[in-house]
């Protein structure tokens, strides 16, 4: 959501008001942040699990037992049977080491409803059976509807003058040590390798300065969001003095992508005042909606 905030920025006299869901500040620095995120996200699901004594129950030493099996898999790989999708009935073997896995549940958290069974899917992976893990992974929205050219183009012109190698080594060691050195040399192979090939033009200082607005804004994010965790949309916020945040509690990357009627609704009724004077008071109206949505 870095375009819309550059929007209110570029074109203020033109906009009424925003929302922003899964926002990315203009100063961000995305690949040094990206495993900070992917850490919070399985702290944030372990904990609960944890926290909740159904689940700690259920899966005791959830995290424990997890990362030992990542280890394990590094070496020994697990084979999963993925269905095709584009043709329906048709499956492929795929073998996945523990990188692999540790990913293959990235994919997973884009689907909100599959986040609470999320520790289910892990202790039915170490008990050997991959059955839902697949059919999830399988048709995950991540892999069929991302544009490789368009997301290269974009990430690199933002992010490539703003990576620094102390930068990821820090954050990294916020990853269990049985992926750290996969994301390291991942995350610096799109940053010094592919984005050197792409050859895009970085784009000029001034757009990783932080937006400042007055423009009634609402700002959204999950708070198992992989890609653009709920402290994004803090740091916006500093700068948007008529900002109201929410905290969608169970839900992934993309609060609006949820598809939950009763957010459709709230963000509705958001969009449809008309009067601007009362926007300020709509904006608490439907962040107040959302929290109920959300109970």
């Amino acid at each position: 959501m870095h375009v819309g905030l550059e929007v209110m920025r570029s074109f203020p006299q033109q906009v009424r008001s925003v929302i922003l869901d899964s926002v990315v500040p203009a100063q961000s620095r995305f690949f040094e942040n990206d495993p900070t995120a992917i850490a919070r996200v399985y702290r944030t699901m372990f904990d609960d699990c944890a926290a909740e004594p159904a689940c700690a129950r259920a899966h005791p030493q959830l995290e424990k037992r997890f990362w030992a099996f990542v280890a394990k898999a590094q070496k020994e790989p697990v084979v999963m049977r993925l269905q095709d999708t584009s043709k329906k009935g048709t499956y492929s073997v795929a073998i996945f080491n523990g990188i692999g896995l540790a990913r293959s549940f990235w994919h997973i958290f884009y689907t909100t409803k599959a986040i609470s069974n999320i520790p289910n899917l892990m202790d039915q992976l170490m008990k050997g059976d991959t059955q839902e893990l697949a059919r999830l992974y399988s048709s995950s929205p991540v892999s069929q509807d991302i544009n490789a050219g368009m997301y290269n183009s974009v990430e690199c012109s933002e992010n490539e003058q703003r990576f620094t190698k102390t930068g990821l080594e820090a954050n990294i060691q916020k990853l269990d040590p049985s992926v750290r050195q996969d994301f390291t040399l991942e995350l610096e192979d799109q940053a010094l390798t592919r984005c050197k090939i792409w050859n895009v033009k970085p784009l000029p200082a001034r757009y990783a300065e932080p937006v400042s607005s007055t423009i009634p804004t609402l700002i959204m994010e999950g708070k198992y969001d992989l890609v653009t965790p709920p402290e994004n949309g803090m740091e916006a916020a500093k700068t948007l003095s008529e900002s109201f945040q929410f905290l969608a509690p169970s839900t992934g990357h993309g609060v609006f992508l949820s598809g939950q009627a009763c957010t459709l609704d709230a963000l509705g009724a958001w969009i449809r005042q008309k009067n601007l004077g009362l926007l300020k008071e709509a904006g608490v109206r439907a962040r107040s909606e959302l929290r109920r949505c959300a109970s």
